[in-house]
């Protein structure tokens, strides 16, 4: 390990086992062993290049239904902050970042937890932590029931229409796990927003 890390490009020579490996993208060719201003490429914008909704509308019978869907395209998103970082500012550690690398666990998901001076090379904007925004959501969906009125008409009621909706129950998205591709982030924003709500609401609405 300790020889890997000495034969491959690194920010700094405080580099060792356990830290994020880079990818030496200058094409000069200089500096073969250390990440510089040259091996900076274009990893995207985290502005959506296209939004879209649909809304649809359903009736058979005295049944209703009304589903709408949001979305966006082409959005990459650099995670920063606590949403990446390990005890960051003296947040506390999230259930996904125990996936760390350890000597007998090499393939984790993130590197080495080592004290936050040490780990500064790990969390640098590099395509480790730049991930997909795009994503696609049913936003809400409501099922609805009209009783006959026939079957209304000796309680006097001119129309009783029973339902159920739901908000944000279903979302298609290659984001982070736990993390909510709608919101904006930036700077040290990385989970420090609240989850999104699903609700579920049961009503009637009533007609005399």
């Amino acid at each position: 390990m300790l020889a890997d890390v000495a034969n491959s490009p690194k920010l700094s020579n405080a580099t060792k086992p356990g830290y994020v490996k880079y990818v030496k993208m200058d094409p000069t060719g200089a500096n073969p062993t250390l990440i510089t201003e040259n091996d900076k490429v274009y990893l995207g914008d985290p502005f959506p290049h296209y939004e879209y909704g649909l809304n649809l509308t359903a009736n058979y019978k005295n049944f209703d239904l009304t589903c709408f869907f949001q979305g966006v395209g082409e959005r990459k998103v650099l995670m920063s902050g606590i949403g990446v970082r390990p005890f960051f500012n003296g947040s506390n550690l999230f259930a996904h970042q125990v996936d760390s690398w350890t000597p007998d666990h090499q393939d984790a998901e993130y590197p080495i937890l080592v004290p936050e001076a040490n780990s500064a090379d790990n969390f640098v904007a590099s395509d480790k932590w730049v991930k997909n925004g795009a994503y696609l959501r049913l936003k809400n969906i409501v099922l609805g029931y009209s009783l006959p009125k026939t079957f209304l008409e000796k309680a006097h009621i001119d129309g009783l229409r029973l339902y159920v909706s739901g908000q944000n129950l279903w979302t298609l998205s290659h984001f982070f796990p736990g993390y909510d591709p709608e919101v904006s982030y930036g700077g040290n924003l990385g989970g420090e927003f609240y989850p999104i709500m699903q609700t579920v609401t049961v009503g009637a609405n009533l007609k005399f």
